[in-house]
């Protein structure tokens, strides 16, 4: 039996293939089986040279998909946010007015009930402005629509009750059409015994 072994001897770093101990006229390591090559593969990826223009024009729009669902998310969500506003502020106006009639004297021996001052006809129609943060004049304007109705109890004793009502209006514009809402808010009172 023989058992044989192969010796190659490498250059030493920075050293020229040339100058190593024991090359023959040929670099240490050049042509012999096992040694891989410094130069590029077919298969390396980073050896391609690039991306295709089936694949950047696919990339292009996955990002403008991605990013216009982003874009109409956000304008979506900053409109709801102007209606929320909108709302809340007319919702307050609403309440004022409630709390108005609610600060009225109401004395059941007297001759004058300052609650029904508010809408003398039984309906009375107002126009304030929204408290919104807004800059310079461009103040929103809402409609309150008052509605007083006496509601007589017949049971003994006799209790009368004021049912008052406030429907308010408002405007909205977007994409250059006025859209109006409204917001409505009751309240029962009675007279002060």
């Amino acid at each position: 039996m023989c058992l044989s072994t192969r010796v190659t001897i490498r250059p030493a770093r920075g050293e020229p293939p040339e100058a190593a101990p024991g090359a023959r006229g040929k670099p240490a390591g050049a042509g012999e089986r096992g040694v891989k090559s410094k130069g590029p593969r077919k298969n390396d990826f980073w050896a391609r040279g690039g991306f295709t223009l089936v694949e950047v024009v696919m990339a292009l729009a996955l990002l403008a998909l991605v990013m216009g669902g982003a874009v109409l998310s956000y304008i979506q969500a900053c409109e709801r946010a102007q209606w929320t506003g909108y709302a809340l502020a007319a919702q307050g106006l609403a309440i004022q007015q409630l709390e108005q009639a609610r600060a009225a004297a109401m004395d059941p021996n007297g001759p004058v009930c300052e609650l029904t001052n508010l809408a003398p006809s039984g309906t009375a129609t107002t126009a304030a402005t929204l408290d919104l943060p807004v800059p310079g004049t461009n103040y929103v304007w809402a409609t309150n629509y008052v509605g007083i109705k006496l509601v007589t109890n017949s049971v003994n004793p006799l209790v009368t009750v004021y049912m008052v009502r406030v429907d308010t209006v408002w405007p909205l514009t977007r994409n250059g059409s006025v859209t109006y809402f409204s917001n409505t808010a009751a309240c029962y009172y009675c007279e002060d015994y």
